[in-house]
């Protein structure tokens, strides 16, 4: 139940970024605008999950 939600989570982002950078460009018309949207929502979640990783990793050897 947990991966279903977390991936029907994860579609959801997806997708919202995709709206938001399709309105982007259509307001804009400009490519650079949509793309840098792209990428600073990518690499948002690359940093996050980065940074929570091994946070998460060391606070679990810390409690056996």
């Amino acid at each position: 139940m947990l991966f279903y939600n977390q991936l029907l989570s994860v579609f959801a982002s997806t997708f919202g970024t995709f709206l938001l950078s399709w309105i982007l460009y259509e307001k804009t018309g400009s490519k650079l605008a949509m793309g840098t949207l792209w990428l600073v929502s990518i690499s948002g979640q690359l940093i996050v999950q980065f940074i929570a990783g091994p946070y998460i990793d060391r606070l679990k050897e810390h409690q056996l």
